[in-house]
């Protein structure tokens, strides 16, 4: 437990991530890929963590994750650029 008035600072784009892994599990694919685009739109772009969470095992060989894949290797490696 954290201690009264301590706060962790977490990018806007990693709060919307964490919030499709409910999707993720249950298996609603449209939902969770909607969460992650929102995310990645938010500045989450970290594409090896979207490529080897297990959280999202349900989700990868669908067409939906795959052009999300897409769209987040592009922002990633731009930002390593």
């Amino acid at each position: 437990m954290f201690p009264r008035g301590l706060t962790i600072d977490v990018p806007p784009g990693t709060k919307w991530a964490y919030a499709n892994f409910g999707y993720a599990l249950l298996g609603e694919t449209e939902q969770a890929v909607a969460w992650l685009n929102h995310a990645v739109d938010w500045g989450f772009c970290s594409y090896p963590f979207l490529m080897c969470d297990p959280l999202l095992d349900r989700l990868r060989g669908t067409a939906e994750f795959s052009a999300l894949a897409e769209r987040t290797k592009q922002v990633w490696e731009a930002f390593e650029a």
